[in-house]
């Protein structure tokens, strides 16, 4: 089980994952590190490019500062995993446990997420642009403030999250349920939310005139 008051230290806001050319920083390459036990353990400030995660016991893993770039989380227990900082550029996220994860200040950019377990994380800021979620069961997370820049949410269920502040900007939302989700403040340029379900939906001043423009509603 992650240490949450010693985690807490390293939520700060910084940037996520560490370069390569970085002084006393390990890097594994093109590693198969399916069905590795690291339950509970603590990596800081490890790079890991196009390495195999498969079905890797990772429960409580503590990650700082660490860099993950194009590796393959297939069947991977990441469940009460904590990671700071952390950056997971163009992974593949399949039948992955995330239940109860919690990502703070971490990076995304580009993985994909497929029938993933997802009940119950947790975002603390962070960048998931362009990222793949679609079809994601995220009912009920929190998601405010995120940046989810040109993310793919095709079909995702985010029915009462909070997404408030957050930057959806050019996102694919096609079929995706906000129902009940709270909107305010969260940037929607670009896309077309008669697309999406918005019943109980929270939205505020400037985005309901928004969608009545562009519905073609004149307003007097």
């Amino acid at each position: 089980m992650a240490d949450d008051e010693h985690f807490e230290n390293f939520t700060d806001g910084g940037e996520a994952g560490v370069d390569r050319g970085d002084a006393n920083v390990q890097v594994f390459s093109d590693l198969d590190h399916s069905n590795l036990d690291a339950h509970g353990q603590r990596w800081e400030r490890l790079i890991f490019e196009r390495c195999r995660f498969g079905d890797a016991k990772l429960t409580g893993l503590v990650t700082v500062g660490c860099s993950f770039v194009e590796c393959d989380f297939t069947q991977a227990q990441l469940s009460q995993s904590h990671h700071a900082r952390s950056a997971f550029v163009s992974c593949a996220f399949t039948d992955t446990e995330l239940q109860d994860a919690r990502f703070a200040d971490c990076r995304f950019t580009g993985s994909a997420f497929d029938s993933c377990s997802l009940a119950g994380i947790k975002f603390d800021r962070g960048d998931l642009s362009s990222v793949s979620l679609d079809g994601a069961e995220l009912s009920g997370v929190d998601l405010s403030n995120l940046r989810l820049y040109d993310a793919s949410l095709v079909e995702a269920d985010l029915s009462g999250c909070d997404l408030s502040g957050a930057d959806l900007r050019e996102a694919r939302l096609q079929g995706a349920s906000f129902e009940s989700a709270d909107l305010r403040g969260a940037l929607l340029d670009g896309i077309d939310l008669r697309q999406v379900n918005l019943a109980g939906a929270t939205i505020d001043a400037d985005q309901a005139l928004d969608l009545v423009r562009g519905i073609g509603i004149a307003i007097g």
